[in-house]
């Protein structure tokens, strides 16, 4: 399907306007932050579930050396709410909105957003986030270096300059639950098997 581009107009680099149709709307530049050097931040996409792990999970990471968490938030319980509340007063946590987008009666885009949202998410945290690296992971996925903390290991890996991206296997991968699955006509993502990390505008991606 092809369909028209939209005329672009830049405002003294405050503003991108896009034209389209007799219709335009307005994107706020922003200028990109300085990296910290030896630093880690980790960007969590949009939470479908495991909410009830978000303890354990912002502890742990903050035990493998990350200095702060973007999380990507749309709703979540009450209790949820105060943890994240927690953690954003302490300057560990960013909460980034992340509401529904406009639905008519004819079309809901909220119902096939479920990858493109993360993907979506993931690029936006590149933007965001002010440490050498990052990490783009669910809330169900730590990255645990065999000895040490991660931190430190990163920092050491990439400071050959011939490494550009590296990759973790998951240890705890149990499809056992799907033994006695029944066919199901609803199609979604696949299940990952790996996690990996690249350097991107100075970055690692996980």
């Amino acid at each position: 399907m092809l369909l028209p581009l939209p005329l672009i107009h830049l405002s003294c680099c405050f503003q991108v306007t896009l034209f389209l149709r007799g219709r335009n709307v307005s994107l706020p530049l922003y200028r990109l932050p300085l990296r910290k050097s030896g630093t880690l931040s980790v960007c969590v996409p949009p939470i479908y579930w495991y909410y009830f792990n978000i303890i354990f999970f912002l502890e742990t990471w903050k035990e493998q050396g990350a200095s702060h968490v973007y999380m990507y938030y749309h709703s979540s319980s009450r209790s949820v709410l105060q943890v994240l509340r927690h953690y954003e007063q302490q300057g560990f946590v960013t909460m980034v909105p992340w509401p529904s987008l406009p639905r008519s009666q004819l079309e809901d885009p909220n119902k096939s957003v479920y990858r493109l949202a993360h993907s979506l998410a993931h690029n936006d945290c590149v933007l965001r986030i002010e440490s050498e690296f990052g990490a783009l992971v669910d809330i169900d996925e730590i990255i645990v270096p065999r000895s040490g903390t991660l931190l430190p290991f990163i920092v050491e890996k990439f400071s050959n300059a011939t490494i550009a991206g590296d990759k973790f296997s998951f240890v705890d991968l149990d499809f056992s639950g799907i033994l006695n699955a029944t066919e199901s006509q609803v199609n979604g993502p696949s299940k990952a098997r790996m996690i990996f990390i690249a350097i991107f505008h100075s970055t690692v991606i996980a």
